[in-house]
């Protein structure tokens, strides 16, 4: 690292737990692309990206599940 790029598919725990890591592990600016989260799970996912400086870019929900894009501020 640092990390222009993180892709995520996992479930929505361990993405909040990992939140911490992937700010570690990311480039100013990189891109976190995150999936395998219910569509009502994505905005407690956001929030807590949010507090740490990441920027949603662009979220997409499809048959019940949501993919985030978020960008390192």
């Amino acid at each position: 690292g640092p990390y222009d790029l993180v892709m995520a598919n996992i479930l929505v725990r361990p993405l909040v737990q990992l939140a911490p890591a992937f700010l570690r592990l990311m480039d100013i600016g990189g891109h976190l692309i995150l999936s395998g989260l219910l569509t009502e799970q994505g905005q407690w996912v956001v929030s807590v990206y949010r507090a740490l400086g990441f920027v949603l870019a662009r979220r997409l929900d499809e048959e019940g599940w949501a993919t985030l894009i978020m960008r390192r501020g």
